[in-house]
């Protein structure tokens, strides 16, 4: 969506592309406001429509107080994120356990935006060293966090998909009065993730927080961390993402994060964020036009209306996998038919996965 492609730019650059407010006068607000969410970026609209009444002035009243409300929710909600944190890394610190806080929660520790209420973050993701993750998840429940689902069999590391825990992270934890779900950590994630950033690796040059008991990866790691990590679901690479490269890469060694980047045959993935940054840093002219100078907007139009509607690609993925686990876990199929006819267990699966596609993750 051209539109929000230009408000995003303008949020960057300071100065919106031209016909910036004739775009979003033809633009759906509803289309508007929900590809912003897909994309993640709806808290960072309402400060460039106050800096730029021309173009709050194309959108209706209703549009305004909605981003408004979410820029600054999103205060209030990261606000009570470091205090989350600070509650964990007091827990933490009297177990004396290497805790390294990653992505969103990172940010928050560690700001990578001016305005840090711009960046929506979904959960709170901490890094533990594997053979210390049980007891790290007993220290959270000592504090009162709970797991939506129980842990299955009668081994303490077969998870609640009936899976073993080397699984890059344990089962989401939450508590009433925490905004954040938090996940447990043993890796940084599946596949090339892991081989990229292996988890004693990201440990060992962990940056101390001046929140006591956590610590967040160098920017570096962090750097790598979100090119490999952007396009792990279906693929497609949220706005978002796009928008932190731009912060990112000026906090970094962008040519040690190119070449490790690219030891990982991720060279195109290096080249389009680079793109891209340098296409929203300048504001240019958002044009489906091929003789652009950057002519790859047209694939990131692409993407944004893909993201807009609804994806079946995830739904059989999950479909999948849990035909997988059926096959494989007892414990796991037990565990499915004990649940089956339970209708508050089927809200808890649709608010934990596939709900999450719907929201603002």
């Amino acid at each position: 969506m051209r539109a929000l492609l230009g408000l995003v730019a303008t949020a960057i650059s300071a100065e919106p592309p031209r016909g910036l407010a004739e775009m979003l006068a033809e633009t759906s607000p509803e289309d508007l406001a929900r590809v912003a969410q897909l994309n993640q970026v709806h808290t960072m609209i309402a400060p460039v429509l106050k800096a730029h009444p021309e173009a709050a002035g194309a959108l209706p009243r209703d549009l305004l107080i909605f981003f408004e409300t979410m820029h600054r929710a999103n205060n209030a909600r990261l606000a009570s994120g470091i205090a989350q944190l600070t509650e964990i890394g007091l827990a933490l610190r009297e177990i004396e356990v290497p805790a390294v806080v990653l992505k969103g929660g990172a940010d928050m520790l560690d700001a990578l935006h001016e305005d840090q209420s711009i960046r929506f973050v979904g959960d709170l993701d901490i890094l533990v060293p594997i053979s210390r993750a049980l007891e790290v998840e007993k220290c959270l429940y000592d504090i009162g966090a709970t797991a939506p689902f129980e842990r299955l069999g009668t081994k303490p590391e077969l998870n609640w998909r009936g899976r073993r825990i080397p699984e890059h992270h344990l089962p989401k934890l939450t508590r009433s009065d925490w905004h954040f779900p938090v996940e447990l950590h043993t890796r940084t994630g599946p596949g090339l993730t892991d081989r990229m950033l292996a988890a004693e690796s990201v440990i060992s040059r962990r940056v101390p927080a001046r929140v006591p008991g956590l610590s967040y990866p160098n920017w570096e790691d962090r750097a790598c961390h979100l090119v490999v990590h952007a396009g792990r679901h279906s693929g497609q690479v949220s706005l978002r993402a796009w928008v932190d490269w731009v912060a990112m890469r000026k906090h970094c060694a962008l040519s040690e994060v190119r070449s490790r980047l690219e030891a990982h045959d991720l060279h195109e993935a290096y080249a389009e964020f680079e793109h891209l940054a340098d296409f929203l840093e300048n504001a240019l002219v958002i044009s489906n036009n091929s003789s652009e100078k950057y002519s790859f907007v047209s694939s990131a139009l692409k993407v944004l209306c893909a993201e807009s509607r609804p994806s079946y690609f995830d739904l059989l993925r999950q479909v999948f996998r849990r035909a997988r686990m059926l096959a494989e876990s007892k414990d796991y199929r037990r565990y499915i038919a004990r649940n089956l006819l339970d209708p508050r267990w089927w809200a808890r699966v649709w608010s934990s996965h596939i709900g999450s596609r719907w929201r603002s993750h």
